[in-house]
């Protein structure tokens, strides 16, 4: 006899985790434009929301550069200053996972922003500002500094 195939009713975990970001973007942080996960890598392909994000923690102070457009030069400005404040938090962020959002690779957008989630939640109740991450360059260009003239 024939096992019958059942079909699966349950969503995925990668599925549920952009829900659980969707539903924190748009009740908690509330940006500028609703996202949902059925278009969620290409919400964030820009990083424009990226940029609002960091921007709404204090931590973008560049946000007024950023561009809403889908080119590659402005993809390609938004990750540049995305980048060093992504670094600064911890985020695991490279031009290969710059280059997966961008290009609206399958699960990237939702890695990101899933460390970018326990990153800004994790930050001391969300005290970590731009003058806390300038302190944190500060000391680390110091320390480079240091080790250079040695």
């Amino acid at each position: 006899t024939a096992l019958p195939i059942l079909i699966a009713s349950t969503i995925s975990p990668a599925r549920k985790m952009t829900e659980i970001l969707c539903k924190w973007l748009n009740d908690d942080v509330r940006l500028s434009a609703v996202v949902d996960p059925s278009t969620f890598v290409r919400d964030f392909a820009n990083g424009y929301l990226i940029g609002e994000l960091l921007h709404r923690h204090r931590l973008q102070d560049d946000f007024e550069q950023f561009s809403r457009g889908s080119s590659s030069e402005s993809k390609l400005n938004n990750f540049t200053r995305l980048e060093p404040v992504l670094k600064l938090l911890g985020v695991p962020f490279n031009t290969n996972m710059a280059r997966e959002v961008m290009m609206e690779r399958h699960g990237a957008a939702t890695r990101l922003m899933y460390q970018l989630f326990v990153s800004l939640n994790n930050s001391g109740d969300g005290k970590l500002t731009h003058q806390s991450l300038e302190a944190m360059k500060t000391a680390g260009k110091t320390r480079f500094e240091a080790v250079e003239s040695d």
